[in-house]
């Protein structure tokens, strides 16, 4: 009887803090009664009773599966967010987001202030940062794949480094 084990750890960073936003483990297991029976002459052998579908093979394919399962249920719990890249001469926000972020021409995101970096003062390791403050929103005229354009309108200024973000306000 062969058995396997196959455990899988996943970790998601917040890559503007590097702060885990969760961490978890994927494991699978597979066992197998299959005997393998085989023979050989020389240099010619025959063998059977194995098959592509080993023990290991099963509990990666499990873990695998369990791994990326965790993986979409957490991430529907991370809030999507883009950064303003550019604030060209005549007001027009340029965004580090596009198309395969999912942005259309019409959309509607918030801008916020983001609030200050916190680290920690023996470590100097980022802790997160302090609450966003919401200054306005941004409605996309143009949108390409990576980059999109729109016009803001709010009561603050919008800089280079602002956040953008599809949620209701903080």
């Amino acid at each position: 009887q062969d058995t396997a084990a196959v455990t899988l750890d996943v970790r998601f960073f917040d890559p503007n803090t590097s702060q885990v936003l969760f961490s978890e483990t994927a494991e699978g297991s597979s066992k197998s009664e299959a005997q393998a029976v085989g023979f050989s002459v020389g240099s010619f052998g025959f063998g059977g009773g194995q098959s592509a579908n080993q023990p290991i093979d099963k509990a990666t394919r499990d873990a695998i599966v369990k791994a990326v399962n965790i993986i979409v249920a957490k991430m529907d719990k991370v809030p999507w967010e883009g950064k303003i890249a550019k604030v060209q001469d005549d007001g027009t926000l340029v965004l580090n987001r596009g198309v395969n972020d999912g942005l259309k021409e019409g959309d509607v995101l918030q801008v916020y202030k983001p609030g200050e970096v916190i680290k920690d003062p023996d470590t100097d390791a980022v802790l997160g940062r302090d609450k966003d403050v919401y200054i306005g929103e941004v409605r996309i005229t143009w949108v390409s794949d990576n980059v999109a354009r729109g016009t803001f309108s709010g009561t603050g200024k919008p800089n280079n480094g602002f956040v953008v973000r599809f949620n209701e306000k903080q």
